[in-house]
């Protein structure tokens, strides 16, 4: 929901995310959600999100 594109191709295991491809100066929007991998594959509602401009990549880390 809220418009966004799902960057990452399988879960990510971890607290961090390497965003690549964007370009230097141009306004984008990230949030996250959870997932559970056992049987129900319950997903979360999208994190708040964070509006960056890059200078080459970000790195978006989501603990807490």
């Amino acid at each position: 929901g809220g418009g966004f594109t799902k960057l990452n191709s399988a879960v990510i295991a971890k607290t961090n995310y390497k965003v690549t491809g964007l370009t230097n100066g141009a306004t984008y929007s990230f949030a996250a959600r959870s997932v559970d991998t056992g049987v129900l594959a319950l997903e979360s509602p999208n994190s708040n999100v964070i509006s960056v401009k890059p200078g080459g990549y970000v790195y978006v880390d989501f603990r807490n």
